[in-house]
This record gives C-alpha cells, structure tokens and sequence, in this order.
C-alpha cells in the first residue's frame, strides 16, 4: 500500500459519497456503506505504520485524500480526518496496544477526544479506572476504538494527563449532536463511569509531547517524529478545503446550465461569474499550497 495508490482510491471514491451525502445528513452519520468504503480502501491508514500494512506516508498524503474526500461529502471527510489522526496517534502507544488494535484488524478505525480536564481517572491493579463525559466526539457511532483522555489523580503531586484506549461498546454515546452543518459526522457526547482500562492501553500526554512514548521507539521513521497535535490541525483544514473545493465544482456544474431570469444570457457567459469562480478557485488553490508547505516543513 502506498501513497498513490491510496490518493487514487480516494478519487474513485467522490462519486459514490457524493451519492450518499444525503444519506449520510439524514442518518447523523455515516451509512455503514460509508464506513465499509473507508476500512476496505486503505485510506484511512495514510498515516498507519507500514509494519501494520499502512503507507506510513509523507503528511502531504493525507492533505491530499481529505481535499479530495471533502469534495465529495463534508462529513464523511471530518471523520475521516479524524480516525487519520488517532490512527496516527496510536503508532505512539505501546506495542502491545498495538497488536491488540491492529494486529487483531489492521482497517481498524479510532476515534478520539482529547480534552483531558472532562476526565477523572485513579490508578488500580496495574491499570486506570476512568470516569467522565466528552462533547464532539466526531465519528464515533462508526469507529472500532477510542481514545479518551483524563487526568489521574496522584497525593502530593500534580494530577498526570494521561491518554486511554477504549473498545467500541465499553462507553454510552449520547445523542447531543443534531446540527445543521456536518450532520452526519455524529459529534455525540460519550460517557464512562468507571471503566478500567490496563496500563498497556494508556499513554501519557507528556511522552507523546516529548517525544518519549514507546512507540517512537519502534517506528523509527521521520513521520512518527513529527508533533501529533501539528499534524491535527493540518488534518481539519485539509478536510475543509476539500469540502471548499467541492462547492466551486457544484457551482460552476449549476452555473453551466442556468440561464439570466432577465437578460436571457448563460451565467457562465458574464464576467462577474469569471471573476468570483476565478477568486473562489484561488483561494482553494492558495489553501493547498499552504497546506502542503506547512506538511513539508513539518518532515525536514
């Protein structure tokens, strides 16, 4: 699997989630055709250790599916987003976390909420049990993992942030996402009350901040040493480009056939047309290279 191969499966893949998007809205998530498109093509490991039979790709990779996942339904591209993201992240856990995710099925899909502060957590039998409600969960109705984050109580010290990896069906999603925007990336709220989790399964944030964890260790390429919370950033406004981008090509499709109530003359003939799609079209161009800058700066 590699990076072209990927970012053509991803075109091939705009026609059939153009088609879905209304589904997708009306469902508040993504139809489990969707979901099945996403594990079967790859895409979603752009960023996933090679050893696991990803791409391990170069950042810009992942820029370019998601523009062009974007261009074809909104909210399919913001949870694609994020299960690149968490996918990425977890190449930082330890390895047995993660033969337990992707030696078990490399097409998993993580999602993830990283908000420590909403999370209570105590240390107990040599892992943590965890308590707490997250907002914004994106894509979580349709993911296999997630990663919730807390902080963990310790007498006489500061509490430790901590990262915690849990199976879909050990946490309740709550139906709070009802929005008019990206409906169907299905932002819930998740609760746990007392879950333990075991130490394998759990990552300090400072590790991963200082590129200490014990998966850098193993992942020895220039990727996994790149800064994870860089790379979010980079990740969402790649998706919204790509949505960006589709909006210029469904105008220009519209404005190809509509015609002046007045005037009679075709749309695409006035100039004020050339001059916002012309405006329209740089500004994503713009956005792009920016992008793709910023990714290759990252990978020096």
């Amino acid at each position: 699997m590699d990076r072209e191969t990927l970012v053509e499966r991803a075109q091939k893949l705009v026609p059939f989630l153009r088609e879905r998007a209304p589904r997708c809205d009306e469902l508040g998530r993504l139809p489990d055709e969707t979901r099945e498109a996403l594990r079967d093509s790859g895409i979603a490991r752009i960023l996933q250790p090679q050893a696991y039979g990803g791409a391990e790709s170069h950042l810009s990779g992942m820029v370019e599916i998601l523009n062009t996942v974007g261009s074809g339904c909104g909210s399919t591209a913001w949870c694609l987003a994020q299960y690149i993201g968490h996918n990425f992240m977890v190449a930082q856990w330890p390895h047995e976390a993660q033969e337990e995710i992707w030696g078990r099925d490399p097409k998993s899909l993580v999602a993830g909420i990283l908000i420590p502060h909403l999370g209570e957590v105590t240390a107990q039998d040599g892992g943590y049990r965890i308590r707490g409600q997250w907002p914004f969960v994106s894509g979580v109705r349709n993911c296999d993992w997630l990663i919730l984050s807390g902080l963990v109580d310790r007498p006489g010290a500061e509490p430790e942030e901590r990262y915690f990896l849990v199976r879909q069906g050990d946490f309740e999603i709550l139906d709070t996402w009802d929005s008019l925007g990206l409906r169907g990336s299905g932002s819930h709220d998740v609760r746990v009350d007392g879950l333990y989790v075991p130490a394998h399964r759990t990552l300090p944030i400072a590790h991963l901040k200082g590129g200490e964890s014990p998966g850098r260790a193993r992942h020895r390429g220039v990727l996994y040493r790149s800064p994870s919370y860089m790379t979010f950033g980079i990740l969402i406004s790649s998706a919204s480009v790509g949505m960006a981008e589709g909006i210029v090509r469904d105008y220009l499709e519209h404005a190809r056939t509509r015609v002046a109530l007045m005037s009679g003359q075709a749309h695409l003939d006035q100039p004020t047309q050339h001059i916002r799609l012309s405006k329209a079209t740089m500004c994503v161009d713009a956005a792009k290279a920016v992008l793709h800058r910023n990714c290759d700066e990252i990978m020096q």
